[in-house]
């Protein structure tokens, strides 16, 4: 018997999003504000693209928001589990540290910077 993979395509549809986005929402304001992430979540949501791919942390769109404005070169950055996260700090930080429990992802000969250890700098690329 062949089990398929759980593709979650009910997620990926307008009414999904706009029912996510009313649920949230504390009032209009933030709805708007949800609303306004529909095309980058569409866009997130298309074959091939995924957080390594797309050098992106797995957070939502303010949370990266957010980050795109704070960090800096002189920051330094600690995180549990790495992947496309690792590859948005390095663009933007000095230093990364990560911490990866599954030796098959850290080795992945497509991510250069998560087979060094422990502490990468964009030099490491």
């Amino acid at each position: 018997m062949t089990v398929k993979p759980l593709t979650m395509s009910w997620k990926k549809n307008a009414a999904y999003f706009l029912f996510q986005s009313l649920r949230y929402a504390r009032d209009w304001a933030r709805f708007r504000q949800i609303w306004a992430m529909k095309s980058r979540w569409h866009d997130a949501l298309q074959p091939g693209k995924n957080s390594v791919a797309d050098e992106q942390a797995w957070l939502n769109f303010m949370a990266i928001d957010l980050l795109h404005g704070f960090l800096r070169p002189t920051h330094r950055v600690f995180e549990f589990g790495g992947g496309g996260s690792t590859l948005f700090f390095l663009r933007r930080a000095g230093q990364v540290a990560t911490v990866e429990n599954d030796r098959q992802w850290f080795g992945v000969g497509s991510l250069p910077a998560l087979a060094l250890p422990w502490i990468c700098s964009m030099d490491d690329i």
